[in-house]
This record gives structure tokens, C-alpha cells and sequence, in this order.
């Protein structure tokens, strides 16, 4: 009986929904008015992550008596990859849309990521073996404590057998593969 009438209650009909500035949805219904309590929140997160897969995650939430927020979780880029300009690349191996015609000095650069049957796309998660090698590689360096003291440039696999690095800018390692590297910074 309690829940037949907060179903029916005025008091939890939704007044308020937030959205962050920063992304654009459009809701596949109207919200100012539903019941906060029997909106299914689980689809309506799903279908707004559809409409922007750059977002690594969109969760609603309900806030008690009438109120719904919407929370865009942003990827965060680890390094970068040339492909028509330089773009960040998350952990995931997703390629983000923000575009630039230099590559921005903080991010590492992944180098001979691309190849002709592995085609990357900004927007999506690539799948690419070089650029996850690449992204295992980076990950791997940066919790060595042999470059601690050191700043990551930019990691070249374009000959997956011939793996090599750039620290400060300037210096240049070359190992062997990928579990080569593993031996060689242990």
C-alpha cells in the first residue's frame, strides 16, 4: 500500500533534472513530471551513454523527493595518437574527438600504433593489438620504478620486436618485445 501511493504521490513527481553544461542529451521521453520512484534509471543511463560513447560512464541519479541528476563521467586521456591530427587516447584504447595539430607535451605520444588491417577511429574503443601493446607499454613504464624520476616522451611499436621509448625528451631506449621489457626493467 505504501508503495501503490508513493507511486501515486505528488511529492516524488520529478520538478528538477540536472545535466552537466558540458554534454548535450536528448531524453527519449519527457522527465519533468514522472515518478522519480519507478523511472527506470538503469535504461535511461544506457540510452544517454549511447547517444555519447566518448563518456566513459553516465549515471543517474535519483535524489529523494524530486529531483534527478545526471552525472557524465569523462575519459581521461593517458597518452596520444597521430591520425589525421594528434588526439588523446584513454587507458581503454578509446580515441577522443578533441583534435589537435600538435601534440600536446604533457601526453605521450604512441607511435606505429596504426596499421593498415587496424585502422584506428576517434570515438570509439579501437581495438588495435599495436595501440593496446602500446598502452601495456606505457602502463609498464610508468609504474617502473627504474623511470620514476624520468618523463615518458613518446613510445614507438611500429616493429613490435624492436620496442622503443623516449625519456626527457631526448633520450632514446631500445629494448627488445614486449616481455623483453619486463626483463629488462626488473
Amino acid at each position: 500500500a505504501v508503495w501503490a501511493y508513493a507511486c501515486r504521490a505528488d511529492a516524488f513527481r520529478i520538478t528538477h533534472v540536472e545535466v552537466p553544461s558540458s554534454v548535450s542529451f536528448t531524453f527519449p521521453q519527457p522527465l519533468i513530471g514522472m515518478n522519480l520512484l519507478t523511472l527506470d534509471i538503469r535504461t535511461l543511463a544506457e540510452t544517454l551513454h549511447r547517444q555519447e560513447p566518448s563518456l566513459k560512464d553516465v549515471r543517474v541519479v535519483r535524489q529523494l523527493p524530486n529531483r534527478l541528476r545526471i552525472d557524465a563521467v569523462p575519459r581521461l586521456p593517458v597518452a596520444q595518437v597521430r591520425l589525421d591530427q594528434w588526439h588523446p587516447v584513454d587507458r581503454e584504447g578509446v580515441i577522443l574527438h578533441d583534435r589537435r595539430a600538435q601534440p600536446v607535451a604533457e601526453l605521450v605520444q604512441l607511435l606505429g600504433v596504426e596499421t593498415p588491417q587496424a585502422r584506428l577511429k576517434a570515438g570509439q574503443q579501437n581495438t588495435s593489438e599495436r595501440l593496446q601493446m602500446a598502452l601495456r607499454v606505457l602502463d609498464l613504464l610508468r609504474r617502473s620504478p627504474a623511470l620514476v624520476a624520468h618523463r615518458l616522451s613518446a613510445i614507438d611499436v611500429s616493429e613490435p620486436r624492436q620496442i622503443r621509448f623516449v625519456i626527457d625528451g631526448e633520450t632514446e631506449i631500445r629494448c627488445g618485445s614486449e616481455d623483453e621489457l619486463r626483463e629488462h626493467l626488473e
